[in-house]
């Protein structure tokens, strides 16, 4: 870390230096918690999860442990999520705290790491501890990790500390593999085994089609699901759109009653709750945990350039 700091202030503004050495003192703290908690034996049968740091129990991780207690293996699962955010979590699933200290402690008494995000510097893997990362998309036209942030040095640390941690992450395919390796600066080991999460699109349909039916009041309708992702500035205004009008020419090119579903990116869920002036033809759909069953139950999706676009096709 000290060398980083080095690297950080021989190539930035007074502003990020002051960003980043605030970030390295943070991170220093955090690490000396590791160091404490090292005292705990590592349980060769713990698996800690995280996703979307910690604002749910959801995506490749989920699918995974999912898997998992179908299988009946016997495994300790325990899942980092903030005390303000409610998900059906499995009972075979601890739930833990998402601060400081609970991360420190699950993470260092683990044998298996699973996230769908990067950790936060300061964090230290032990020798027999193994770190999987999934990622949270799939193959997709938007830039990512590095390349999405080659101003943000800040950001560059980050994600060169977690690729040098990383012992596998998933891809769904060669081309994926590639936008990992330079968008996160990895060189180790890759699995081209697909999206867990994305398992769900070879199951029945119906099942989930009835979960967001009781979940939205919607049975009978036709959902269209509107699902942007976020911009750099994590504005919303640019993502308003005629949602009326909208509803009404699917009704008359396609027919039936239809329902409006927006979702907005999980990064956007504070502004989610005031983005529109909702109703009972246009809901309020980030607030529902797992994205997938959104888009096997919808009908049409619209997007930008967001990889759901792959997944839903």
């Amino acid at each position: 870390m000290i060398n980083q700091i080095k690297k950080f202030a021989s190539r930035s503004n007074i502003a990020e230096r002051i960003i980043f050495l605030g970030y390295c003192v943070c991170s220093l703290f955090y690490s000396l918690l590791f160091i404490v908690f090292r005292i705990f034996p590592i349980k060769q049968h713990k698996i800690v999860c995280c996703n979307m740091k910690g604002k749910r129990y959801g995506d490749n991780p989920k699918y995974i442990l999912d898997e998992m207690i179908r299988q009946n293996l016997d495994y300790e699962l325990v899942w980092l999520i903030k005390a303000d955010h409610d998900n059906d979590m499995p009972a075979e699933v601890t739930r833990a705290s998402y601060n400081p200290f609970s991360i420190a402690y699950h993470l260092s008494t683990a044998q298996i790491w699973i996230d769908s995000n990067l950790k936060a510097m300061g964090t230290l893997k032990r020798k027999k501890q193994c770190y999987i990362q999934t990622w949270h998309g799939s193959y997709g036209l938007k830039k990512i990790g590095i390349d999405s942030n080659k101003k943000n040095l800040l950001e560059i640390r980050i994600h060169q500390y977690n690729a040098g941690m990383e012992n596998v992450m998933l891809s769904n395919s060669r081309r994926t593999t590639e936008i990992y390796r330079q968008a996160f600066g990895y060189s180790g080991k890759v699995l081209e085994c697909g999206s867990p999460r994305n398992d769900i699109f070879f199951e029945d349909r119906k099942k989930f089609r009835a979960k967001v039916d009781i979940y939205f009041n919607s049975a009978g309708k036709k959902l269209l699901l509107y699902a942007p992702t976020y911009r750099e500035d994590f504005s919303v205004e640019c993502l308003q759109m005629r949602f009326e009008r909208i509803l009404e020419t699917f009704s008359k090119k396609f027919g039936g009653d239809w329902i409006l579903l927006v979702r907005l990116h999980p990064t956007n869920l504070k502004e989610a709750k005031t983005f529109i002036e909702y109703s009972d033809r246009i809901m309020n759909a980030s607030t529902y945990n797992v994205m997938q069953e959104l888009l096997v139950a919808s009908d049409a999706l619209i997007t930008d350039y967001s990889s759901c676009m792959f997944d839903f096709a």
